[in-house]
């Protein structure tokens, strides 16, 4: 998620608001509840989740030559 809806002044509207993530674990997340910022109320629902974070996607590389028959070509002669 990267807005979320928040009541203020409007000489106190946040350029940004800023979350650390860097205590997070593998399937950890953060809601708009873990949130603090000053001098505003947050509209959003309080169980919405800003973020999770997600295992790395590995990819599992082929063989040059499985490749090229994979994306139509014609396998190279021996």
């Amino acid at each position: 998620m990267r807005e979320i809806e928040i009541r203020c002044l409007p000489t106190a509207i946040p350029p940004s608001i800023e979350v650390d993530v860097c205590a997070l674990n593998i399937g950890d997340s953060i809601h708009v509840r873990d949130i603090t910022a000053t001098d505003v109320t947050m509209l959003t629902d309080a169980d919405t989740t800003v973020a999770t974070v997600v295992p790395p996607t590995v990819m599992e590389e082929k063989p040059a030559e499985e490749a090229a028959v994979a994306d139509g070509e014609p396998a190279s002669p021996r």
